[in-house]
C-alpha cells in the first residue's frame, strides 16, 4: 500500500484525510475484482499529464475506441478517485474535434465563419485585394504614357494621316479632271468657232465648195460636243449658239435647208431652256429669218414646209414647238390665211382633246368661239380626213399639247371634216393677228409679211 501511495505525483496529507478516512471506509470500500486487481492508477495519473494544451490526439484514436478503465481500488485514507466513466467525456472536449473538420471541408464559408478564418489567410486576401485595384488604377497625368497606349496612339495617327491622304489624293485626281475637262472644251469650242469662222469666209469669197466643207466639219464636231457635254455647260456656250446659228443661216445660202433644219436640231437639243431664255429668243429670230418667203423661190417654199412637216416634233426635244410654230409660218407662205377661210365652211377655236385610241378617225374639241356659222359653242366632234403618216403624227401633237388652236373644217352632215394638216394652226399672236385681219376684211399682206 505505501509503494502505491508513493507513486502519486500529489500526496495527500494524512492530517486531513485520517478522520474522513475513519467515517466513510465502510461506505467506499469497493470489492476487489479480477479486473480491479489490475493497477489502473498509473493510466488515470498519466492521462492527467496529458491534459496541458497539447496537438490533438491522431483521427484514428477517438473516446468510443478507448475501453473503460475499471474503478481503482480505494485504500483506507486514500480519498475517491473519479470514475473512469467521467474521464472519456471530459478528455475529448479539449481538442474540440467537431470544429476542426470547418477547416479541412472545402465548402463555400458562411458569413458567420468568415471570422473564424486564420489571420494569415485574412492577411494574404486583403493583400490580393489591396493589389488588384492598383492594376486597375489609371496612370495619372505626371506618370509616363504605357507602351500599349503609345502604340494604340501611334496607329490612330497613322490612319487618320492615311484617311487624309487619300482625301487630298481624290481632291486633287478631280481638280486635275475639271482642269483638264475644261481645257479640252475650250479647246474644242475654240475649234468650233474657227470652223464657222472659215466656213463664212468661205462664202463670202463665193467659194461655195470650201465653205460646204467647213461646215460640215464644224456641224460634225458640234454634235460631238454637245452630246458629251451635260446641259449645265448652256452658260460656258454664250460664244457658240450664236456662231451655230449663223452657220445655219449659211447651209441656207448655199441652198441646203436639209443641212440647216439638222443644225437648228442640234442647236435645240443643245438647249435645254426652249424657247425661254435668251437662247431660246435668239434661236426663234434666226428660225423666222430662216422660213422667210425672201430667201426662197415659190417651189422652194413648197419644199421647206413638206420637209418641216416631215420632221417629228419630239426630234426636237424642248424645242418642238418652236419646230411646230415655223412649220406653221412657213405653211402660211404657200398657203395664206384668206384661203384657208374661203375654202372652209366653219372657224372657230378653242382646245382639242387627245385621242382616246391611236387610231380613232375622230377627235374632240371644246370649241370657245364660231366663226362664219351661227352656232352655240359646245364640244364638237372632228372628222379626220385621210392623210400621210407625217402629217396624222403632226395633228396628233397638236391633240396631246393640250394647247388652243385655230381649226377649219367642212360641214360633213352632222359632223364637221377637218380641212387637213392645213386646217389647224396653233392659236398664236401672230396667227391670231393674221385670222382677225382676214375677218375684219383688211387687204391682203404683200409677199413674206407674215414671215
Amino acid at each position: 500500500m505505501t509503494a502505491d501511495i508513493s507513486r502519486n505525483e500529489n500526496p495527500i496529507d494524512p492530517k486531513k484525510t485520517v478522520s474522513a478516512a475513519g467515517e466513510k471506509t465502510a461506505k467506499t470500500a469497493v470489492p476487489k475484482t479480477a479486473e480491479s486487481a489490475k493497477p489502473k492508477v498509473p493510466q488515470k495519473t498519466v492521462a492527467k499529464k496529458t491534459v496541458p494544451p497539447t496537438p490533438p490526439p491522431p483521427k484514428t484514436k477517438t473516446a468510443a475506441s478507448t475501453p473503460p478503465s475499471p474503478a481503482p481500488k480505494i485504500q483506507p485514507g486514500i480519498p475517491k478517485i473519479p470514475s473512469p466513466k467521467t474521464a472519456p467525456q471530459t478528455a475529448p472536449k479539449i481538442p474540440v474535434k467537431k470544429s476542426a473538420p470547418k477547416i479541412i471541408v472545402k465548402k463555400a464559408p458562411s458569413p458567420t465563419e468568415i471570422p473564424t478564418k486564420t489571420p494569415e489567410k485574412s492577411v494574404v486576401s486583403d493583400k490580393s485585394a489591396a493589389v488588384k485595384p492598383e492594376r486597375k488604377r489609371l496612370p495619372v497625368s505626371t506618370a509616363t504614357i504605357s507602351k500599349v497606349y503609345y502604340r494604340l496612339i501611334q496607329r490612330k495617327i497613322m490612319r487618320n494621316r492615311i484617311m487624309n491622304l487619300c482625301i487630298l489624293t481624290i481632291i486633287a485626281v478631280a481638280a486635275a479632271a475639271y482642269l483638264l475637262l475644261l481645257m479640252s472644251d475650250k479647246r474644242h469650242r475654240g475649234v468650233i468657232l474657227d470652223g464657222v469662222l472659215q466656213g463664212l469666209t468661205a462664202l463670202e469669197k463665193k467659194d461655195a465648195a470650201q465653205a460646204a466643207l467647213k461646215f460640215d466639219e464644224t456641224l460634225r464636231l458640234y454634235c460631238d460636243y454637245h452630246t458629251k457635254n451635260p446641259k449645265w455647260w448652256v452658260q460656258a456656250d454664250a460664244l457658240v449658239f450664236p456662231a451655230v446659228l449663223r452657220m445655219a443661216q449659211g447651209w441656207r445660202s448655199l441652198g441646203d435647208y436639209a443641212k440647216a433644219l439638222e443644225t437648228f436640231r442640234q442647236v435645240s437639243l443643245h438647249n435645254p431652256g426652249g424657247s425661254s431664255g435668251w437662247i431660246g429668243e435668239l434661236f426663234q429670230n434666226e428660225l423666222t429669218e430662216f422660213i422667210s418667203s425672201s430667201h426662197w423661190t415659190l417651189d422652194e417654199q413648197e419644199a421647206l414646209y413638206q420637209s418641216m412637216l416631215k420632221i417629228p416634233a419630239e426630234s426636237w426635244d424642248a424645242g418642238a414647238i418652236m419646230l411646230v410654230r415655223a412649220t406653221e409660218w412657213a405653211g402660211l407662205n404657200v398657203y395664206p390665211m384668206i384661203e384657208r377661210l374661203e375654202s372652209a365652211d366653219l372657224a372657230g377655236y378653242g382646245k382639242p382633246i387627245p385621242l382616246e385610241n391611236p387610231q380613232a378617225s375622230s377627235f374632240r374639241m371644246l370649241v370657245i368661239m364660231f366663226y362664219k356659222v351661227d352656232r352655240i359653242p359646245e364640244i364638237v366632234r372632228i372628222q379626220i380626213p385621210t392623210m400621210p403618216d407625217y402629217q396624222r403624227k403632226r395633228l396628233e401633237w397638236y391633240l396631246k399639247s393640250n394647247v388652243e388652236c385655230l381649226l377649219f373644217g367642212q360641214n360633213a352632215g352632222d359632223r364637221i371634216q377637218l380641212n387637213g394638216i392645213e386646217g389647224i394652226l396653233l392659236s398664236e399672236q401672230k396667227n391670231v393677228d393674221e385670222f382677225n385681219r382676214v375677218i375684219l376684211g383688211a387687204p391682203a399682206p404683200e409677199a413674206g409679211v407674215v414671215n
